[in-house]
């Protein structure tokens, strides 16, 4: 479960790839143009900020000194948007160094900020990051009353993928809680919006986790048939990462029965 957590926000920072990938050498490259040139210091605030996202991907000293200087200069300005992305950047960072205390301090600013200019986006990402810190440190009530807080304004916003990046979050705290009937509600709430909404690319992590639910409970049965589902959508989509995590839940299902 844990796993799952830390493995969230990396989704909710970025799309993961592999060092050294072209394309992102290439993004990396222009935006360094960008900051260099930029006429505006507000365009240069914004540009190092997406440098900072760019690199949280491959080389996280670079991505917090990025927005570490996005910070500064933000203050300077006033530039409230800029001064709230940076902190949430700069926390991100030291969320998955591990160092949650300033991960904590980072996020809480970056809300307060955005419920001052009203940025509702913003304020959704940073009660999702806090509830994540929270999680981390098995605090799951406190974590999921951030969670809560954050899927409402994910469905005032019709973000799909953000909600259901939330519930899967929830959910996990709540099975680390024991409480798998909540877990099992809110698992197939998200099932039903990703089949509505047609975001195949979370059906088979949707469906896993309803079957790690059910192992909990001891249904082996149930839990199989899920595992199953979620292996045959990760193998049509070739998701790696969903196909070796499925194939080791069937294997310690196996080994459960």
């Amino acid at each position: 479960m844990k796993n799952f957590i830390k493995f969230t926000i990396l989704l909710i920072a970025c799309s993961l790839v592999k060092p050294g990938n072209a394309a992102v050498k290439g993004v990396v490259d222009s935006l360094e143009l960008a900051v260099a040139t930029a006429s505006d210091v507000n365009q240069k605030a914004d540009a190092l900020i997406q440098l900072s996202t760019v690199m949280f991907k491959t080389d996280w000293d670079a991505s917090l000194t990025f927005a570490q200087e996005a910070l500064e200069l933000s203050r300077k300005l006033n530039y409230e948007k800029a001064i709230e992305k940076s902190l949430n950047n700069i926390g991100n960072v030291h969320y998955i160094r591990d160092d949650y205390s300033e991960a904590m301090d980072s996020y809480s600013q970056s809300l307060e900020i955005g419920q001052t200019i009203k940025d509702s986006v913003g304020i959704s990402t940073s009660l999702s990051n806090i509830a994540l810190v929270y999680g981390r440190q098995s605090m799951y009530l406190k974590a999921n009353e951030q969670m809560l807080k954050a899927i409402q304004y994910h469905e005032e916003l019709n973000d799909w993928p953000g909600y259901l990046i939330c519930i899967g979050g929830l959910g996990s705290n709540l099975v680390n809680l024991g409480d798998y009937e909540a877990a099992l509600r809110y698992y197939f709430r998200a099932l039903k919006v990703a089949q509505e909404q047609q975001l195949e690319d979370r059906l088979g992590y949707i469906y896993s986790k309803i079957g790690i639910v059910y192992e909990r409970l001891k249904e082996y049965d149930k839990a199989m048939g899920y595992y199953q589902t979620a292996l045959t959508l990760h193998e049509r989509r070739n998701t790696k990462y969903g196909i070796s995590t499925t194939l080791t839940n069937i294997g310690h299902l196996y080994n459960s029965i």
